[in-house]
């Protein structure tokens, strides 16, 4: 079944695609949808593909729903949400320790697990949406992530952190960050870790452990909401 996209869709498509580094290819696009997709599983839509490569870059376009599965990511493999705002990954996104190089727009909202668990130190990932979890640590990084949103633990204990760094490189931009638990921190390191924040607020105090490193990137209020 060919796929039809409205006038309004198409403008929202350009947009979303907007942060990926060129537009792709036709043949690379892959759609995922709860109806009239060729998938409508995203992992089964990532499983897909064999040759994804740095001069061959596929990207998933996902329509609305409630995608309640575990992704791992697939290296040079993009997936973009034509609609965060109704659509949301219900589960935990991961590298599997495996080096990906990937621009995520998406809702990520797990209700066990990270919301994000990037443990290889060569992986180079994008995030454009907000990150939610009900876990220790609603995001763990060992790699070179950069963030575009917001970020959210419900976890009500004190390791309930926003961001646990393990290694790697870690850049914020424009976003929030709630943890639920008083002694949580926004962002917590076992051991000195830096980090690039650009118009972050914070609802939790960084771990002693972390260096900010551009000044007044991060801003500290306990009255935050969300």
């Amino acid at each position: 079944m060919k796929l039809s996209i409205g006038s309004s869709s198409k403008y929202i498509l350009a947009k979303v695609l907007a942060n990926t580094a060129n537009i792709p290819n036709p043949d690379q696009l892959i759609f995922i949808g709860k109806q009239n997709c060729k998938f409508s599983i995203i992992q089964n839509a990532l499983d897909s593909i064999e040759d994804a490569a740095n001069d061959k870059i596929y990207t998933a376009i996902v329509f609305p729903g409630k995608y309640e599965e575990t992704i791992t990511l697939k290296n040079y493999f993009n997936i973009i949400m034509i609609d965060p705002f109704s659509t949301e990954i219900a589960g935990e996104v991961e590298d599997n320790n495996e080096a990906i190089h990937s621009i995520l727009q998406v809702t990520i909202n797990s209700p066990s697990g990270h919301g994000l668990n990037i443990q290889n130190t060569n992986s180079v990932i994008k995030v454009y949406g907000d990150i939610i979890s009900n876990y220790d640590s609603t995001i763990n990084n060992n790699g070179n992530l950069t963030i575009n949103g917001n970020i959210i633990c419900y976890y009500n204990n004190a390791n309930g952190h926003g961001i646990e760094i393990t290694g790697g490189t870690l850049k914020l931009n424009n976003g929030k960050i709630f943890c639920t638990h008083l002694n949580a921190n926004s962002i917590y390191a076992g051991s000195s870790k830096d980090v690039y924040s650009t118009n972050m607020w914070g609802n939790r105090n960084d771990h002693a452990n972390i260096t900010q490193k551009i000044l007044g990137g991060f801003h500290y209020d306990p009255n935050l909401i969300i």
